[in-house]
Formats: structure tokens, C-alpha cells, sequence
């Protein structure tokens, strides 16, 4: 799996933010280690403006070290979170993008 790949941190456990990031954070839980002092990765489907990791964080593990990884971001991601596919800048590709997908 990519993600497992490119995080060089190992994680006790991972979880999907409902709905999208459910069956990644089934599949990334395979490579879970169960050490509990390792952190949660919290994984999800699409990155849109963050409020989802942040918020799922809060709610499930305030007071635990985290790992946030998403498949794609429409744009870059801010803070903790990473991202495997980012789109480009719009503003600033938009000459490159196809008229159908602007």
C-alpha cells in the first residue's frame, strides 16, 4: 500500500473518517503494530478544506498522537495532514486545464 510506503512512522492503529476513509482505514489497519504508544492514523477518502480530520481527531482521540493521511486533496493540505494526489493550482494552471474540467 502506498501510504504504508511513504509514512515513515509506524501506527498502532488505523481508522476511516465515515464514510469515504472506512475501507482505506480497514486496509491500512493491516499494517497496524498494536503498540499503544505508537499513534492512530486516521485516514479518509478526499481532502476539501480539513475540517474533517481535525474535527474527527477532536471527537475520538483529543488527547492522542495522530498520523492523517488522505488518497487525494483538491488542494494542499494544511497542517499534519498528507496527501498521496493533489490537484494542481487551479489559478495557476488553469491555461493547462481542459475548458471541460474547469
Amino acid at each position: 500500500m502506498m501510504i504504508r510506503e511513504m509514512e515513515p512512522q509506524n501506527w498502532q492503529k488505523a481508522v476511516g473518517i465515515p464514510r469515504g476513509g472506512v475501507e482505506l482505514g480497514k486496509a491500512l489497519d493491516a499494517y497496524s503494530t498494536g503498540v499503544s504508544t505508537d499513534p492512530v492514523l486516521v485516514a479518509d477518502d478526499v481532502y476539501t478544506t480539513g475540517m474533517s480530520q481535525k474535527e474527527y481527531k477532536e471527537e475520538h482521540y483529543p488527547n492522542q498522537a495522530t498520523l492523517h493521511w488522505v488518497v487525494f486533496s483538491r488542494e494542499p493540505t494544511v497542517g499534519r495532514v498528507k496527501s498521496l494526489f493533489t490537484m494542481p493550482n487551479r489559478a495557476k494552471h488553469k491555461s493547462t486545464i481542459p475548458a471541460i474540467y474547469q
